[in-house]
């Protein structure tokens, strides 16, 4: 019974690792908490199996853990959540150059100040490395036309 409590405790910490390096939603943390608590509530049912550094490592290194994973679940859901911090009234009239040319109706790509903008163009074709300028957005796509303000 030891080494099926070594399972699901290698498990658990198996399970949080990945969910702070892929955040899959805080399924893979809440897994391995399911798992460590299994794990642990087997080592109980077998009193005299329970290694003495099991208190003093494995408890608060899992503690950490798993506190860690869902800080990050809550982050991560905060980051999803929050509103888009750039208006309208931010972008227009911005320039920017266009780092994938905009053919008729087809999108491109601009760059303006550091950032990625998928663009459209409101006037002819524009070619890679000309100066656009926005002149309007629909959500995060711009409107734009060739040439600076």
């Amino acid at each position: 019974m030891f080494i099926l409590a070594q399972f699901f405790i290698i498990a658990a910490f198996s399970l949080l690792l990945l969910e702070i390096i892929l955040s899959t939603g805080g399924l893979l943390a809440f897994s391995g908490i399911i798992s460590f608590i299994v794990g642990f509530l087997v080592l109980l049912y077998f009193k005299s199996c329970i290694p003495s550094y099991f208190y003093y490592a494995v408890m608060p290194l899992f503690i950490a853990l798993s506190a860690l994973s869902i800080v990050i679940v809550i982050l991560g859901y905060k980051a999803q959540k929050r509103k888009l911090e750039i208006s309208e009234n931010e972008i227009i009239g911005k320039t920017g150059v266009c780092i994938r040319p905009i053919y008729g109706d087809k999108a491109g790509q601009i760059k303006i100040d550091g950032e990625i903008w998928q663009a459209f163009s409101c006037e002819g074709d524009i070619k890679k490395g000309e100066n656009v300028t926005v002149v309007g957005q629909d959500s995060l796509k711009l409107k734009v036309k060739k040439g600076v303000k």
